[in-house]
C-alpha cells in the first residue's frame, strides 16, 4: 500500500514538475543550399531549463523544437533520459555556425550524445527533419530569443 502511495506522489510530482518550467521562445532560420528553412522553437537557457529539455513530450509538430543555450562555447554532452521522442540534435558554435549534427537520437537512451567540438548551443527537432530540410555543417543559424517571462 505505501509504494502505491508513493508511486503516485512521484508521478504527481513529475506533472507538477512539468507544469512548472517555464520557456522563453526563438524564431530561428537557417540558411540551406535550398533556400533558408525556418523553426519555432523553444528557448531553453537557465540551468532548470536546460535540464530539462524535451523530457515526457509525446508529440512536437514539424519544424519546431526546442533551441539550448549554453553560456559558453564547450564541449556538449546531452542524453534522452525520459525523452519519448527521436530527434536530430543540431550542435551550433558561438558564431552561430553548424558544428557537428547528431541524427536520430534513441528515445529514452541514457549514452552520451557529444558536439564532438565546442558548441554554445544545440537545436533539438523531429528525428529526420535535419535530412529532410538539408541542414549541414557549416550553414549558419540566425536565432531571435526571448526569456520566459
Amino acid at each position: 500500500m505505501r509504494f502505491l502511495a508513493l508511486f503516485f506522489v512521484l508521478m504527481l510530482s513529475q506533472s507538477a514538475f512539468a507544469q512548472t518550467i517555464q520557456f522563453g521562445n526563438c524564431d530561428l532560420t537557417i540558411e540551406t543550399a535550398h533556400g533558408p528553412v525556418r523553426y519555432d522553437a523553444e528557448f531553453a537557457a537557465t540551468p532548470r531549463q536546460t535540464s530539462r529539455g524535451l523530457m515526457f513530450r509525446e508529440t512536437m509538430v514539424p519544424r519546431t523544437g526546442m533551441f539550448f543555450e549554453f553560456g559558453e562555447e564547450r564541449i556538449v554532452n546531452m542524453w534522452m533520459k525520459n525523452t519519448i521522442l527521436s530527434l536530430d540534435m543540431i550542435f551550433v558554435d558561438a558564431m552561430g555556425k553548424i558544428s557537428h549534427i547528431h541524427r536520430g537520437a534513441v528515445p529514452q537512451s541514457t549514452n552520451i550524445i557529444s558536439s564532438t567540438v565546442p558548441a554554445r548551443y544545440v537545436l533539438e527537432l523531429n528525428a529526420g527533419e535535419a535530412d529532410a530540410d538539408g541542414l549541414a555543417i557549416g550553414q549558419i543559424v540566425q536565432a531571435k530569443c526571448n526569456q520566459a517571462d
